[in-house]
């Protein structure tokens, strides 16, 4: 069974970006397993975020991409976890 479909039976909070780049669109899930993890989605996964994607929420959309989270994924994640996510991935700078 796919990690997305886990996810969303067991009802867990996770977030799925879209991301427009030069050499098609990318989808990825992001959840919470001890620390945030990122894994890109496979085809299956894609179909199964498109036909669940009525119970989510879009909580960014801009030219290059969106986000949608499901069962309020922001607000349950530690603010530690989301900073040092942040960091580890280069999104933001530690000053």
């Amino acid at each position: 069974m796919s990690l997305l479909i886990e996810l969303h039976e067991a009802k867990l909070p996770f977030a799925v970006i879209i991301s427009h780049e030069i050499t098609g669109t990318n989808y990825s899930v992001i959840y919470q397993d001890r620390l945030i993890r990122s894994k890109e989605m496979i085809g299956a996964e894609i179909n199964y975020f498109l036909n669940i994607r009525k119970q989510m929420k879009l909580i960014s959309a801009q030219g290059i991409g969106s986000v949608w989270e499901y069962n309020n994924f922001r607000l349950k994640m530690p603010h530690s976890l989301k900073y040092n996510y942040l960091i580890r991935n280069q999104i933001t700078k530690n000053s």
